[in-house]
């Protein structure tokens, strides 16, 4: 049953002209499937550490476009990353722009997934309601398992940039780049050792519990 599930096509879900849908890493027996099943664009959302070339070469042979964004960990992103993502994302927007089907996956298909899946919907335009709804709608165990401050970086990352439609000049943009340098644009979620709850590192406030459905 387990092996069957790993081989299951993704939920594709209707973004502009294109599709988009998340998952965990796809096995080499799937990826050879994923044409069949409609992918025209693996995005890896995973650093060379965790061998993410090997997705790429095994997109190359089976006829699919790969996006690299290196992230070895689920921490927001920092301000020396923006321009690099920004780039990484014109190329996702482009090809959900022209009528393909965008398959985003990191390792489990949760953290580093929800939060560049999201990030992609609001640059492309989309409210933060909607944007969790779509994921949601493409993975559920995403949307449950993202966390809050995961998708607070979405919307921090178009405060200073602007979205797909209505950008930020780049030269703003560099500006707070110089002045911010590797600062996160949302402060990491830390484990408290004594107590074993997140807290922010910053102020120790306990963050929002995951976005179950329903949930606040």
């Amino acid at each position: 049953m387990e092996k069957t599930k790993q081989l299951e096509a993704p939920t594709w879900v209707t973004i502009d002209n294109g599709y988009f849908g998340l998952r965990g890493r796809p096995s080499a027996k799937l990826m050879a499937l994923l044409p069949s099943m409609g992918c025209t664009h693996i995005v890896t959302v995973q650093g060379s550490r965790e061998k993410a070339e090997i997705v790429g070469e095994s997109a190359k042979t089976h006829g699919m476009e790969w996006i690299n964004i290196p992230l070895d960990n689920a921490q927001p992103l920092n301000y020396t990353q923006i321009e690099s993502m920004l780039e990484k994302l014109k190329l996702i927007c482009e090809a959900i722009e022209s009528g393909g089907h965008v398959l985003i996956h990191c390792a489990a298909g949760l953290h580093r997934t929800g939060m560049i899946g999201n990030l992609v919907l609001l640059y492309m335009g989309l409210s933060p309601s909607v944007a969790l709804d779509k994921i949601r709608e493409a993975r559920t165990q995403t949307a449950d398992d993202v966390c809050e401050h995961r998708l607070q970086v979405g919307q921090a990352f178009v405060k200073l940039c602007g979205t797909r439609s209505n950008p930020t000049p780049l030269e703003i943009i560099k500006s707070e780049v110089a002045q911010k340098g590797d600062q996160f644009l949302v402060e990491p979620v830390r484990r408290n050792k004594a107590g074993g709850k997140q807290k922010r590192q910053d102020t120790g406030t306990i963050p929002q519990k995951r976005l179950r459905k329903g949930g606040k």
